[in-house]
């Protein structure tokens, strides 16, 4: 990722917003090419479909996405204050809907996930029609 004390150089010596609003949505570009490369390097190391949980692995990821979440909180901060046209412009909601979804995957401790993962392969969850059937959701639809 870029260091965000570039960014600080750059906005600052912009001629013009417009120049700015460029700066910026490189630099989320940027941002958003990062957590996906993590994410598709996690789906590699660490399979949905994986026999028994490698918790090394887990906290390395997990690492590598509090690291981007970190980065990411420090480019908001910067764009926080400015005007609502420039957020729009560089596309900053988009770019919080991606941080929120990173912040909502660490709110799940490797722990938990290693106690999700054991109860999976012993055989201890609801199927998905049980659940729906407790809150009373209608049946899914079979395509």
């Amino acid at each position: 990722m870029i260091e965000l004390s570039l960014l600080d150089v750059m906005l600052a010596s912009a001629p013009d917003l417009g120049r700015s609003q460029e700066i910026l949505k490189e630099f989320i570009r940027s941002c958003v090419a990062h957590i996906e490369e993590i994410d598709r390097l996690d789906e590699i190391v660490i399979p949905t479909h994986r026999p028994i949980f490698n918790r090394p692995m887990a906290e390395l990821i997990r690492g590598l996405h509090e690291n981007w979440a970190r980065y990411a909180e420090g480019l908001m901060e910067r764009i926080r204050p400015m005007p609502a046209k420039v957020k729009s412009a560089v596309g900053y909601e988009a770019f919080q809907d991606v941080y929120g979804r990173t912040r909502a995957m660490l709110s799940v401790s490797v722990d938990d996930m290693e106690a999700a993962e054991l109860d999976l392969v012993e055989g201890r969850v609801i199927p998905i029609a049980e659940v729906r059937r407790m809150f009373g959701l209608p049946k899914k639809n079979s395509r």
